[in-house]
């Protein structure tokens, strides 16, 4: 058994954790505590356990903590942050230029798929997913800059 101190310390440290997006699960992995134990913890300290029906992206994006919706093609959460996803991310680039270049969706997507690129869930491209991540570029939802680098609104 811990002293109170430390089980004070361990406390504080489910919070952080907790705190800084992880998910009861996530934590669950981490400390090999089960989810019943971490969760009675948390509200014993007082912190607001964050509901578990998953919330559209968009007001995933502005609590920028983990939900089980997933983010946009080409992005992954880690450690409860939006972050470019190593595997996709460097489809985006390609589809941004030939966007820009005046290529229509149906045209990009058997690019893709010729060049033997997946997309996340799907067997192949099609024009919708095409379309929904060029719509993304076009409301300047994410915006792709020189050198890899990304910006999200």
């Amino acid at each position: 058994m811990f002293s109170g101190a430390e089980k004070l310390r361990v406390f504080e440290n489910l919070v952080d954790l907790y705190s800084n997006g992880l998910s009861l699960s996530d934590i669950a992995k981490q400390t090999g505590k089960p989810k019943t134990t971490i969760r009675s913890a948390l509200v014993k300290a007082g912190v607001r356990i964050r509901s578990s029906i998953p919330a559209p992206f968009s007001a995933a994006k502005r609590d920028s903590t983990k939900t089980n919706a997933a983010p946009y093609f080409g992005f992954c959460f880690f450690q409860g942050q939006v972050i470019p996803d190593p595997k996709e991310f460097v489809n985006l680039q390609p589809i941004n230029e030939l966007w820009k270049n005046g290529t229509n969706p149906n045209r990009i997507a058997d690019s893709l798929n010729a060049k033997k690129i997946r997309p996340r869930c799907a067997q192949k491209w099609n024009r919708n997913s095409i379309v929904k991540i060029i719509n993304r570029f076009e409301n300047k939802s994410v915006i792709l800059k020189s050198g890899g680098k990304y910006e999200l609104r």
